[in-house]
């Protein structure tokens, strides 16, 4: 997955009672062109899909979190965004249970 598809929810998963919405992003973060307007598309995609009907019917919780999953560690001005947009950050790949 890579934040190029904008309308994609990237993974869904449940963890702790959370319901976590991930954005998948492979490459080197050097190697992405225009990378913090791309997710910055992105997240706020995923912000309009949590607050949709189609989310609240799906999965009834209030308890979201959205994580930027990144197989490499991004550069300082994406991590001051995701800090801003209250996203959190994983650097590594954890176990979640897909739904």
């Amino acid at each position: 997955m890579t934040i190029d598809k904008y309308d994609i929810v990237d993974m869904t998963a449940l963890r702790d009672n959370l319901i976590l919405l991930l954005i998948i992003e492979s490459r080197e973060w050097p190697k992405i062109k225009n990378a913090t307007t791309k997710l910055f598309i992105k997240i706020s995609n995923y912000k309009n899909y949590i607050k949709s009907n189609e989310f609240r019917k799906r999965y009834k919780t209030q308890k979201i979190k959205i994580i930027l999953n990144s197989k490499y560690n991004p550069p300082q001005v994406i991590k001051n965004m995701l800090k801003k947009e209250g996203v959190i950050l994983s650097v590594k790949h954890s176990k979640l249970k897909t739904l």
